[in-house]
């Protein structure tokens, strides 16, 4: 919506057959845009340029590949967190957003003698930044915010670890 403001067409790409993933809100704010060119079944296979990006690779409905001119490219990947490759030991809610903080604090996988910090998933040590954390506001800022949280937690994490290695080492 913001992009059709200033650009004179925007081609939105669905992979799929409609926007129903998309909040009805906002769908039907798209559908009505004149600015707005919806093409369904239809994905970014390829990206072209060096400095700058100058054109897209599509994937049409019938399977031919199609190069476009373009200067510029947002994607939104999805509301599905995509959080299957994880190990079990990062326990996740029903819909595979993973538990951080206070979440994992008062569950009985959690065998740390301190609590989890607010980016710490089940697994001590392994943090999460950004949409895949259940309860996230799902907003760039808050990613951003998330990252810099881990690399903190990230370096609290190994000054811990090694105040336990060297108090091990002193007995």
């Amino acid at each position: 919506m913001f992009l059709s403001q200033s650009a004179d067409e925007v081609s939105l790409l669905v992979r799929g057959q409609d926007l129903r993933k998309m909040s009805s809100y906002l769908s039907e704010r798209v559908l009505a845009n004149r600015r707005i060119r919806i093409r369904y079944n239809t994905e970014v296979v390829g990206i072209e340029g060096v400095d700058n990006l100058c054109g897209v690779r599509l994937r049409e409905p019938n399977g031919e590949i199609k190069e476009e001119f373009t200067s510029g490219l947002f994607v939104f990947i999805g509301a599905k967190p995509r959080t299957e490759f994880l190990p079990p030991a990062i326990l996740r809610n029903q819909q595979g957003f993973l538990l951080t903080g206070q979440e994992v604090a008062n569950l009985s996988a959690w065998k740390e003698p301190r609590p989890p910090c607010n980016v710490e998933t089940s697994l001590p040590g392994v943090f999460a930044a950004g949409d895949c954390r259940s309860g996230s506001p799902k907003r760039v800022a808050f990613a951003i915010g998330d990252g810099a949280a881990a690399v903190t937690s990230v370096h609290n994490f190994f000054g811990h670890m090694q105040e336990r290695t060297s108090e091990s080492w002193e007995v």
